[in-house]
């Protein structure tokens, strides 16, 4: 909850710096929403592997990783993490 608050209002002290109005509300939406969607395919991982072994289809594994890619890049471009 600490980070969420945080990054919340990180993201309304950087719209609210430019100028942009409630800019911040739109940026949180996407933010969230990307984050889901990655949590949701973290989530999928064993019913990859399932998938995979039932089939006898490892590449179904390899997919499943490249979706996940691609849910972590739209989670790392809309929610900036930093160290």
């Amino acid at each position: 909850m600490e980070h969420t608050t945080a990054a919340a209002a990180a993201l309304q002290m950087m719209c609210r710096s430019r100028a942009l109005g409630s800019c911040w509300v739109k940026a949180w939406k996407s933010a969230v929403s990307e984050c889901a969607m990655f949590t949701v395919q973290v989530i999928r991982f064993p019913e990859a592997v399932e998938t995979a072994v039932e089939e006898l289809m490892p590449n179904r594994i390899t997919d499943y990783l490249y979706d996940l890619s691609e849910k972590f890049n739209g989670f790392y471009t809309e929610c900036h993490v930093r160290s």
